[in-house]
């Protein structure tokens, strides 16, 4: 079913998802860090809105190029749907239309903590095409910003790079945990 036909269909329209997700509508920075970048942190724009009576998205991600030419952007729209107190997100790149990711946070309460912390799943790069797997922290940045600022603050980061909170850095490494027998998000979101 398309996105447009599945957002207009009664199923979605009835549903108390719309209702339960209007607290987590604004916009974030995401992190995670990508299996061709190992050693840096991205840092990508979500906004999470409400149009029509459907909540979507838009996430904008920056790359370098390192050829010194402009900075690769990969643009994405999606829809967001809230249940058992997760967010989720399902997203499809909007020029190529080649790669789709599904991201699901825990759906904590913001007014206690900035962060959702949690996974996102899709196909890795057009050239390689690997099925990857991030962990993946989304911080609160308010219902209103100002773009310029918050897409100018998109791009990759150092693992080590203090402009990312320490907290951020600590939960998104990709590595499995002793004891680990899924992949999972990294636990006690602040």
């Amino acid at each position: 079913m398309p996105t447009q036909d599945f957002i207009s269909s009664s199923v979605y329209s009835r549903s108390q998802s719309r209702r339960e997700i209007k607290p987590f509508l604004g916009y974030y920075y995401s992190y995670f860090i990508i299996g061709d970048m190992p050693d840096r942190i991205v840092r990508a724009l979500v906004h999470i809105y409400e149009h029509r009576g459907a909540v979507l998205t838009q996430n904008f991600e920056r790359y370098p190029d390192h050829n010194d030419k402009a900075a690769k952007v990969s643009k994405f729209d999606g829809v967001a749907l809230y249940n058992a107190e997760r967010l989720f997100i399902y997203e499809k790149e909007k020029l190529a239309g080649t790669r789709i990711w599904q991201t699901v946070v825990y759906a904590t309460d913001l007014q206690s903590s900035k962060y959702l912390s949690g996974l996102t799943m899709g196909i890795a790069t057009k050239t390689v095409r690997d099925i990857a797997c991030y962990r993946v922290i989304y911080n609160f940045l308010g219902c209103e910003i100002d773009l310029r600022t918050g897409l100018s603050g998109c791009g990759t980061f150092p693992l080590d790079c203090s402009e990312i909170p320490k907290y951020i850095r600590d939960r998104v490494t990709n590595q499995m945990h002793l004891g680990d027998t899924a992949f999972r998000p990294s636990s006690d979101v602040m």
